[in-house]
């Protein structure tokens, strides 16, 4: 019920902003419609950058450091203290600004709501620009207030909609002391895998959490976990979890791709083939299509060709090594690397 209502208020929100759209463009009909279409696209661009500046900002004014920076597929991370040029994405985001705390029980609401705060702060300034008269600036004033108010309102009010949650649910969720502390314990993983370190080599303090507890950021604590599994080559531990997790309600959509992409590649290696063609099916490998260069799925997509369809898919595992190379966690490629190796020793095994 909460999903359709998110769903809801989502479209509400897109379409207030397709009929300041329509009206603008009613409004200035005698201009140039590339002029239209192009100020309307550089302020969705323009607004993506100033959304997560806003992070960024406010994050750094709450004693985080800085760790990365992403708007589309361009990304600045630091890495053993140099800042490194990136290609990377994550499905149904824009951009993402990720920093370090400096505990786990850091206060990061301004943080979390720093994108919305400078997104209408950009109204106010758009607003301010309309007091010189100059048609252009107007035009691009309304278009970039229309397209801000936007961006404020599907990031501020609290939703889940597609893969992920909003920063103001974020934000929701952080009120609670236990979701605050898995939330900054994600930014601490997510720190040392941007400096080479594989899930196994990570303090296991950052992983720990209440087994009872199934709100989100802690949910997204059990994924980290359950992920560490597989790095830790501890597959039956890892079976048990992914499975309690695949039909937990509080886990991000994203995630369970994830998790149900890797419950494939253990099942391969079991030669489980019920439970590979169970989860393995056309709907997912559908849905699997926005993480299509994702090394996880590659990884997993290789395995089922080389165990289930006894394929050595060369172009499959070719995609894996070029994606590898330019991924910026390079533990998380360590990490895969191995589990590619284990299915290859397995393969090496039954002959």
């Amino acid at each position: 019920m909460k999903k359709t209502i998110d769903k809801k208020l989502y479209w509400l929100f897109f379409l207030i902003y397709l009929i300041g759209i329509v009206l603008i463009t009613i409004f200035y009909v005698d201009y140039s419609l590339f002029l239209l279409v192009g100020f309307n696209v550089l302020s969705l661009i323009l607004a993506t950058i100033i959304h997560e500046l806003g992070h960024l900002v406010f994050g750094l004014i709450s004693n985080y450091q800085f760790v990365s920076f992403r708007i589309f597929n361009f990304m600045l991370i630091k890495e053993n203290n140099k800042i490194k040029i990136k290609s990377y994405s994550i499905p149904n985001t824009l951009g993402q600004c990720l920093l370090l705390p400096r505990s786990s029980e850091q206060k990061s609401m301004l943080y979390n709501l720093g994108g919305v705060i400078f997104n209408f702060l950009t109204i106010v300034m758009m607003l301010l620009l309309l007091f010189i008269n100059n048609p252009y600036i107007w035009l691009f004033s309304f278009i970039m207030i229309n397209t801000s108010l936007f961006f404020a309102l599907t990031n501020g009010v609290p939703l889940k909609v597609g893969l992920v949650s909003n920063d103001g649910k974020n934000a929701q969720n952080l009120k609670d002391k236990n979701e605050l502390r898995a939330f900054n314990n994600i930014l601490f993983i997510n720190y040392y895998l941007s400096n080479n370190y594989r899930l196994d080599q990570i303090d296991e303090q950052y992983f720990t959490f209440n087994e009872s507890n199934n709100k989100e950021h802690t949910m997204s604590i059990k994924v980290v976990y359950f992920s560490r599994l597989l790095a830790f080559k501890k597959f039956e531990e890892a079976l048990a979890l992914g499975n309690k997790l695949l039909n937990e309600e509080n886990v991000l959509p994203l995630y369970k791709l994830q998790i149900q992409n890797d419950l494939v590649y253990l099942y391969c290696l079991n030669d489980d083939l019920e439970n590979v063609q169970r989860l393995y099916n056309d709907q997912f490998i559908k849905s699997l299509k926005p993480l299509r260069n994702n090394i996880s799925v590659l990884r997993t997509k290789y395995v089922y060709h080389l165990l289930v369809l006894n394929d050595n898919n060369e172009k499959i595992y070719q995609s894996f090594i070029n994606f590898s190379k330019v991924h910026p966690y390079k533990g998380e490629v360590m990490s895969e690397v191995m589990l590619i190796d284990q299915a290859r020793n397995r393969t090496l095994q039954d002959k």
